[in-house]
């Protein structure tokens, strides 16, 4: 079946003059989303400078000589019923833009105009926003679910560019120099690093002459750092500190690419394990033992590093239970293997679902960023229907055996627990 006939959308593909490409799933009647991507993640911040990338996020966010402050900038779009804003991850820097109508787009190409061509970079604004990107560290750093994951990643990413976090930290940005941080822009924003994913009621002809208006940054030579063949496995547990009455915890192993088959195969045993209030191990954790509240699975990182694993939280004198229920469950679906009904239900699931998730412009461009703009094998949204649909029993249970293996396996905790505490046997 075709996702894309399914919803009448059309994907169109087309490069402007200096060889951006356009990717367009057009969507009659719906609001236009558009999405610069860049391939300016923080896995690109040199060492010494942790956190550029997500820096320069908000420096080109503030303002341009057309729109001096940022609210101007917003004001910009907002008055038409518009939106815009930016995120930054490990592999890609997004800027993000929603109108309702085609006959808007020219405010689209404004803010693209204002953050991606002509920023203003203003030394008073660039030391304004170190102390706000510092609260924001430290706010972070407050949050157990994300001191969780910053404990995550000394055990998946040590060794590689993916090992600091995409905030940085406060002593990275209070250092950061405005000479050296206005050159790694010059480079980061080259149009060599954009693509544009688009979704909407609009024509890719229309797209084309709206964003030929733009003259983008050219010139500047930027080498792209390689991914690190091998991460550092130096230990199978680490524990952050945390005075909350819950542990939280992240119990995973090292994921396959994003976008590969073996990563939906993966995602398909992850949804019989904790895919919902369904799932095996909120049915032992929660309804059976009443250890935890609820439990997920997913996968962190970037395109070709990354880990997958079960979150959940509980009570901290209860960490070694919960984690003999879930060992236990692991070592039952490795050796007594899957139903095929319960392979059937999740296929089912995550194939009706798409009609209610993939309902606005917003999704399409979300479920097809990263592919497009860095992937070097067609995927989309097709291909991802198509390796659920073909799925079966066997291929759940080689890709469980493949990764469920018990040198795999790597305990992170934030909470009152000591690590020299907590046991797990698979």
């Amino acid at each position: 079946m075709s996702i894309l006939n399914t919803f009448n959308v059309v994907r169109f593909e087309k490069k402007l003059r200096n060889g951006i490409k356009v990717v367009l799933f057009y969507r009659p009647g719906s609001p236009i989303t558009t999405h610069a991507v860049l391939n300016s993640g923080s896995r690109f911040d040199p060492v010494g400078m942790f956190g550029v990338a997500h820096f320069l996020e908000h420096l080109v966010v503030g303002g341009s000589a057309e729109f001096p402050t940022k609210d101007l900038l917003a004001e910009h779009i907002e008055s038409i019923g518009g939106s815009f804003g930016a995120r930054t991850g490990q592999d890609s820097l997004i800027i993000a833009t929603e109108v309702p109508d085609k006959s808007d787009y020219g405010r689209v190409v404004d803010i693209f105009k204002a953050t991606l061509c002509e920023p203003l970079i203003d030394k008073k604004f660039f030391e304004n926003e170190k102390k706000v990107v510092v609260k924001e560290v430290n706010r972070s750093n407050s949050n157990p679910a994300q001191v969780l994951i910053k404990t995550c990643r000394d055990l998946f990413f040590k060794g590689t560019s993916f090992s600091h976090e995409v905030l940085g930290d406060a002593e990275s940005i209070q250092e950061l120099d405005y000479e050296k941080v206005v050159a790694i822009h010059k480079r980061m924003f080259d149009k060599t690093r954009i693509t544009f994913i688009v979704s909407g009621d609009i024509s890719i002809e229309e797209l084309v002459l709206n964003l030929e208006k733009l003259n983008f940054l050219e010139g500047n030579d930027f080498f792209e750092k390689s991914y690190e063949p091998k991460v550092i496995y130096e230990k199978r547990i680490s524990s952050s500190p945390l005075d909350i009455p819950q542990t939280y915890i992240c119990f995973g192993i090292p994921a396959p690419k994003l976008f590969s088959k073996e990563l939906v195969h993966l995602n398909l045993a992850g949804d019989i394990l904790a895919g919902g209030r369904s799932s095996r191990l909120t049915k032992r954790l929660r309804y059976d033992k009443g250890l935890v509240y609820g439990v997920r699975y997913g996968r962190v990182g970037g395109l070709e590093l990354g880990f997958w694993g079960f979150f959940t939280d509980t009570a901290s004198e209860n960490v070694n239970d919960l984690m003999s229920e879930i060992s236990e469950e692991i070592k039952n679906i490795r050796t007594n293997g899957i139903k095929a009904s319960e392979l059937e239900f999740v296929k089912n699931k995550n194939i009706k679902s798409l009609k209610r998730t993939m309902q606005t412009s917003n999704s399409w461009v979300d479920f097809h960023n990263l592919s497009e703009a860095f992937s070097s094998e067609p995927y989309d949204i097709d291909n991802f229907a198509k390796y659920i649909e073909e799925a079966t029993v066997e291929d759940i249970e080689n890709i469980i055996n493949k990764y469920f293996q018990t040198n795999n396996w790597r305990l992170a905790t934030c909470g009152k627990t000591e690590e020299e505490s907590v046991i797990y046997k698979i």
